[in-house]
């Protein structure tokens, strides 16, 4: 049995190989995996939604439960 070298392939027909120095398959120019700054603000503001109405949700059922 022999083994040849086979050629890496790419999602895309067609793609060719990326240019410029690479480490492995990553290019060096690549951005880091950071989300945008609007983004990571929205999140917080997600968050601080999330246990406001958490929060709201059991002084509620805590007040609708003492209520006869």
């Amino acid at each position: 049995m022999v083994l040849r070298a086979v050629a890496p392939e790419y999602a895309y027909s067609g793609a060719t190989r990326p240019s410029g120095r690479t480490i492995g398959r990553m290019l060096w120019s690549e951005p880091p995996d950071e989300p945008p700054e609007e983004l990571r603000r929205a999140q917080a503001m997600l968050r601080r939604a999330r246990a406001v109405l958490a929060i709201a949700i059991m002084i509620a059922t805590c007040l609708l439960t003492l209520h006869p």
